[in-house]
């Protein structure tokens, strides 16, 4: 891969790779390179047994072993298993997305819609404000970098505004380093308001509505598989989608609720080990897609018997 192009894909898995290897080194003592290609197999490993759960759904016991053989013993997929650091990794987290996700439909089903009637208006409304505030500093990074950047610069100028209140050493420190350390400044404001308001609301449900403290316990797992997924490549979120189709399939209330947890917290997690989208993550997030649609791949694929450019492929 290119350096400019790295940033575009979410770092999880090399991160995990790495974090698990070296721990492993610790007791096996061997080759650092054949333990990151254990780690490789341990997740595909773990896509076969998620494969397996997904055949039970709609097949007896033989049929889903025949299955999830076929899948596990494919010769491409068993090669690449164990070498292949990009996309078998992303197979298989789309494969535990699904499972994962399939067995959180079944779990929410124990919830009834009227068990969402004892939740007070005022809890909504909080919940509520809460998550539009979130999202609100989120969409907002942009212009309020904008803004930073319009202060810094008018205060350079001899114009008076608050950065010229306290910025201590105006005349002597470039504009850019300003901008860059009241930017960052902003970024750690918003992760502590976050944070701190994440925990208060968990109390409130607590205090207040155990069931959607329950809920969430429910789709907390799935939600972070798909967001490390997310965190992995870009098209993670369609794993999402399929999940959210079978949620909304059954058109009642705890359903709805329990599917706009699950996609909040999916994109918590992937924000949080995607550093890329730290800066302007809605932004930053369509770069990708975009860049990621039209890959800037310079080699060849063999089709046919003939070669052919990525763009060219004739399929």
């Amino acid at each position: 891969l290119e350096h400019e192009t790295l940033q575009y894909y979410g770092p999880f898995f090399m991160m995990t790779v790495q974090i698990a290897s070296r721990f492993m080194d610790r007791f096996l003592q061997t080759n650092i390179a054949d333990l990151r290609h254990l780690v490789y197999f341990v997740f595909y490993f773990s896509s076969i047994i998620a494969f397996y759960s997904i055949a039970r759904r709609w097949f007896d016991p033989l049929s889903s072993i025949g299955a999830t053989l076929l899948y596990a013993f494919q010769p491409v997929l068993w090669g690449h298993a164990f070498i292949n650091p990009k996309d078998t990794p992303f197979m298989s987290l789309m494969v535990l997305s699904i499972a994962t996700g399939l067995k959180m439909v079944d779990a929410t089903r124990v919830f009834s819609d009227s068990s969402l009637n004892s939740i007070k208006p005022r809890i909504w409304t909080m919940s509520l404000v809460w998550l539009a505030s979130v999202l609100l500093l989120f969409l907002f990074t942009s212009p309020i970098h904008n803004l930073i950047s319009s202060l810094v610069i008018s205060a350079k100028a001899g114009e008076t505004n608050i950065i010229t209140l306290v910025a201590s050493k105006l005349n002597q420190v470039s504009a850019k380093i300003y901008i860059e350390r009241y930017f960052v400044l902003f970024l750690q404001v918003r992760a502590i308001y976050i944070a701190v308001t994440f925990v208060a609301m968990l109390y409130v449900w607590y205090r207040s509505q155990v069931i959607l403290l329950k809920m969430l316990g429910v789709i907390f797992f799935p939600a972070v598989i798909l967001g490390f997924t997310t965190s992995t490549r870009v098209l993670g979120p369609f794993a999402g989608v399929i999940i959210a189709c079978f949620f909304l399939r059954n058109r009642s209330r705890i359903s709805f609720v329990a599917c706009v947890m699950y996609v909040v917290v999916a994109i918590a997690v992937a924000y949080i080990t995607w550093p890329f989208l730290w800066s302007n993550p809605a932004v930053n997030f369509f770069a990708s897609i975009q860049k990621m649609s039209a890959f800037p791949w310079a080699g060849d694929v063999l089709f046919n018997g003939n070669l052919y450019k990525a763009p060219n492929i004739p399929f």
